[in-house]
């Protein structure tokens, strides 16, 4: 599997101006310091969300799967929840793209992080799906909201503050990367 590639980006970032200047105790910063809060909580999401293998916000992804990447014919779409798959595209050798349809060429299970299945379970699916078609491509709308069931765990918001604040505050030496402390804490919630 390819890394997921952001088709729509965030319009919005789930840290607030507010909420990340409070967190680094910046009631009135200047205009070069509020974009440099706005460029480090942006470095921050974009970080912590692999880690996570969470969209902390909501975008649009594009994931490319090979037919090795498939275990029984299923594959895992990285970075949920998943709210809308936009579509499903095979792909064989020569690279004539084909449009698979839910529930007849691939079926979902689940929700948050669905499992697609592509080409098992159906009678109707071409011939040479499973064998001839070499490489999928999903795109899917992914990401937490302001809104219930979709609204971003605190813990997220705090890991994200603390790496923002560690950069900000030492930005003369500024390299970002992430911390041990804030990395198991994305891990152990993430499970």
């Amino acid at each position: 599997m390819e890394k997921p590639r952001v088709v729509t980006s965030v319009a919005t970032e789930p840290l607030a101006d507010t909420y990340i200047k409070n967190y680094l105790k910046q009631d009135s910063p200047s205009t070069n310091e509020l974009a440099l809060i706005q460029s480090i909580k942006k470095a921050a999401r974009e970080l912590c969300e692999p880690i996570a293998n969470r969209a902390f916000a909501r975008q649009t992804l594009l994931v490319t799967f090979d037919r090795g990447d498939f275990y029984e014919n299923k594959i895992v779409l990285p970075r949920g929840p998943v709210y809308n798959i936009s579509s499903v595209k095979a792909y064989d050798v020569e690279g004539t793209e084909t449009e698979l349809t839910l529930n007849t060429n691939y079926y979902k299970y689940g929700t948050d992080f669905p499992e697609l299945e592509i080409g098992a379970c159906s009678t109707t699916v071409p011939v040479g799906l499973v064998s001839g078609y070499v490489r999928y491509k999903v795109q899917y709308i992914t990401g937490y909201t302001d809104e219930d069931p979709y609204k971003l765990p605190e813990l997220y918001m705090i890991a994200m503050g603390k790496l923002a604040s560690e950069w900000y505050h030492q930005r003369h030496d500024w390299i970002p990367v992430m911390t041990s402390q804030v990395r198991l804490m994305i891990q152990n919630y993430s499970g």
